[in-house]
């Protein structure tokens, strides 16, 4: 379905009622959220707290609390947009929410890591790539293990089993191209990786 114009960007759908979608246009000016799995009618767009990337992250957690990032992040609850963090200076390039304790959340800024454990409010500096962060993924069923992937043409990608506290590479024989993005896919015994 398509709920709303511009160019599609972030979008996701709130776990816990399958009928509210949230979309983002370009550098998250207008988050459009429709109450009905998207289907004409029903849409509302709110103005965004400021400007962000072309492609904004924008996230949900499994309590259904919805973030984006900005040069902080924010949190949208019922048409408002709270300042959560302090500004990290420059613009957030990924967001990753913990599938499993709500109060774990990642950021890539450039090639830097950084990681919260107070649900947003602080983030200590976990370290940097080679190259900038692609994208950052939670294992589902154990949080302990993390994801990293990087971009330029040897974009590698990297798989932590403490949360973030250190990385082995594990891009073996995948191509010299760029990593875009590495999702888990929840409850198979292998563990399998896209």
């Amino acid at each position: 379905a398509s709920y709303h114009g511009g160019d599609g960007m972030e979008g996701v759908i709130d776990p816990n009622n399958d009928t509210l979608y949230y979309g983002f246009m370009q550098n998250g000016t207008t988050l459009f959220v429709s109450n009905s799995s998207g289907q004409p009618g029903g849409t509302n767009g709110y103005s965004s707290p400021t400007s962000g990337n072309w492609i904004t992250p924008l996230s949900i957690n499994k309590d259904s609390e919805i973030y984006a990032g900005y040069s902080s992040l924010y949190n949208f609850n019922e048409g408002n947009w709270t300042e959560v963090s302090p500004s990290f200076g420059t613009n957030i390039d990924v967001l990753e929410l913990d599938p499993i304790n709500s109060d774990i959340i990642y950021v890539g800024l450039n090639s830097t890591l950084q990681k919260s454990i107070d649900h947003g409010l602080t983030f200590s500096n976990l370290g940097n790539f080679y190259n900038n962060i692609t994208s950052i993924e939670v294992n589902n069923s154990d949080n302990n293990i993390l994801y990293v992937t990087t971009r330029g043409n040897d974009g590698n990608v990297y798989r932590s089993t403490n949360q973030g506290t250190s990385f082995t590479n594990i891009t073996g024989s995948l191509p010299n191209v760029v990593k875009n993005i590495i999702k888990h896919q929840f409850d198979t015994p292998d563990n399998v990786l896209y």
